[in-house]
């Protein structure tokens, strides 16, 4: 690995591409961590926690749709990861 990658396009901002700089860097040990990523200014400033999810179609969602998984890999993460613990009627009632 290099460490070098093309910028993204100037039309992005100079905090966008410090963060993503910062996503990309070669040791994983100096790469934020999902909650310092959370925590970063330019990231809180940009994230609206109230409308993250508002009107987003996750059963028809043509890009999540490009995600291929093979069944036999799907039924063995299926056992593996932990079942959801979230109420359905609740979750769907915060959704609206």
């Amino acid at each position: 690995m290099t460490g070098y990658y093309s910028r993204i396009p100037s039309i992005y901002s100079n905090e966008l591409s410090d963060v993503i700089a910062s996503l990309l860097t070669l040791d994983p040990k100096d790469r934020p961590s999902s909650s310092e990523l959370l925590r970063n200014p330019a990231v809180l400033r940009n994230f609206n926690d109230d409308s993250s999810n508002e009107g987003f179609d996750w059963q028809n969602n043509e890009l999540l749709s490009t995600i291929k998984l093979p069944q036999r890999n799907y039924r063995i993460i299926s056992e593996i990861l932990p079942k959801a613990q979230y109420d359905k009627k609740r979750r769907m009632s915060v959704s609206k």
